[in-house]
């Protein structure tokens, strides 16, 4: 893993950690993402291929933003999905990443006119 793909994944959870301040209902998940930000490399990979971010019920990938409303949810989604494909693409997942991707996905294409 090289440092520019890093970099680019930090870009990514800082957009998620944006979206998330702007809603301010997810105080945990807010505190667990600068925590993962604040971190080394290593252990910010640790953070990106957790249950923690792409587990199931309760995850963050499940949990941020599901009881928010219009323009910030798809925000949120939308950066949710965008660490997701980052991940993809340098391989930084857990078995669940792809699911998570393809359900914001399919979350954003139904909600494109709103």
């Amino acid at each position: 893993m090289g440092d520019l793909e890093v970099v680019k994944l930090r870009e990514k959870l800082r957009s998620l950690l944006k979206a998330l301040k702007r809603y301010q209902h997810h105080d945990y998940s807010i505190r667990i993402i600068e925590e993962a930000l604040s971190s080394s490399d290593d252990e910010l990979l640790v953070f990106l291929k957790s249950n923690l971010l792409w587990g199931g019920s309760g995850s963050i990938a499940d949990q941020a933003g599901f009881d928010a409303s219009g323009k910030v949810r798809k925000e949120i989604e939308l950066a949710i999905r965008e660490l997701g494909l980052e991940q993809l693409e340098t391989g930084i997942v857990n078995e669940r990443t792809e699911f998570w991707v393809s359900s914001k996905k399919k979350y954003l294409e139904t909600r494109r006119n709103d």
